[in-house]
């Protein structure tokens, strides 16, 4: 199910917003900035979210939805999860949720395996039209433009790493994650056009993903 995501919305398709009036009070650890052309931009958190805002454009990127509705991502989202925390996303930083291009989806699961990942890492051998890049936890499969990418590695052992708590009902636990991260070219090939975020839970774009 999707974790990491980018979620953009622009002032063009909702004018009557004033996005600084709006997102501003939702951001903690706000920073400034100037740009060269004069304008302001401010960059902070929001939730699990970091979120870029100017007087054009909001951006809500570098999080993952399912720590954000979950608290951790070593669980995964059903769908219907999925359509509250992004309409609780869109309340909370009063934003139309029906405006918000999807600029990054990554999609994923955890298999629970017999022994650690690192043992399976040897066997997933080679993807036509991908480069293949080892890594010390796990192997990833990469287009050039890395619009397409999938992931194999030990997601108890990214936590480890990181200094993550880990659930209590994962501790002791061998899991293997299964990740496919897509960017805003190899999203639009799934749909004819724009996608937006009311489209991650849409069934039909849900299975278009599983195909």
């Amino acid at each position: 199910m999707y974790d990491n995501i980018i979620l953009k919305w622009e002032w063009q398709d909702m004018p009557e917003i004033d996005f600084l009036e709006v997102v501003l009070p939702c951001l903690l650890k706000r920073t400034q900035y100037v740009h060269e052309n004069g304008h302001t931009a401010y960059r902070g958190r929001f939730g699990v979210f970091q979120v870029y805002v100017n007087e054009k454009v909001v951006k809500l990127d570098e999080g993952s939805l399912c720590k954000y509705w979950k608290g951790n991502n070593c669980d995964t989202l059903a769908l219907e999860e999925v359509e509250e925390a992004l309409k609780s996303i869109g309340e909370e930083l009063g934003l139309p949720l029906e405006k918000a291009t999807v600029e990054r989806i990554d999609f994923s699961t955890n298999l629970e395996m017999d022994y650690v990942p690192s043992c399976y890492f040897p066997l997933l051998g080679s993807y036509p039209r991908r480069t293949r890049l080892a890594q010390e936890n796990g192997v990833y499969f990469n287009t050039k433009t890395k619009t397409f990418s999938l992931l194999f590695y030990g997601k108890i052992e990214e936590y480890k790493a990181k200094k993550y708590e880990i659930p209590e009902e994962y501790q002791g636990k061998h899991l293997l994650r299964v990740e496919l991260r897509l960017r805003k070219k190899a999203i639009t090939q799934l749909k004819k056009d724009v996608v937006y975020a009311t489209d991650l839970y849409d069934p039909s774009f849900f299975l278009r993903l599983l195909d």
